[in-house]
C-alpha cells in the first residue's frame, strides 16, 4: 500500500512540475517512437541515402518484429532474442553493409 501511495504522490508532483509525460513514456510503442524520431531527427539531419537504408532495415526487419512493443518492453533480453534472427536470415551480422 505504501508503494501505491508513494506512486500517487509522485504523479501529483510530476503533474505540478510538468513532468507527467515521464510517467507514461514507456507506454508508447517502438513504432510510435520511431515515427516521431523520423520526423524530428532523420528527416532534418540525415542524408537521403542514409534515410533510405534506415527505412529498408526498419520496414523489413525491425517494424514487423518489434514495432508493436511498448518502449518499456524493449529490454536487453528482447534485443538479444531479436538480433540472432537477423543473422540467421542473412548469414551476416545484423545491420551490416551488403
Amino acid at each position: 500500500m505504501r508503494d501505491a501511495e508513494a506512486f500517487d504522490a509522485e504523479v501529483r508532483r510530476r503533474r505540478r512540475t510538468g513532468d507527467l509525460m515521464m510517467v507514461d513514456a514507456g507506454k508508447q510503442t517502438l513504432a510510435e517512437f520511431a515515427e516521431e524520431w523520423w520526423r524530428g531527427h532523420a528527416v532534418p539531419d540525415l542524408a537521403p541515402s542514409t534515410r533510405r537504408r534506415y527505412a529498408e532495415v526498419w520496414d523489413l526487419h525491425v517494424l514487423p518484429r518489434l514495432g508493436g512493443y511498448r518502449l518499456r518492453q524493449v529490454t536487453p533480453a528482447v534485443v538479444d532474442r531479436f538480433a540472432p534472427t537477423l543473422r540467421l536470415r542473412s548469414g551476416r551480422p545484423p545491420f551490416s553493409r551488403r
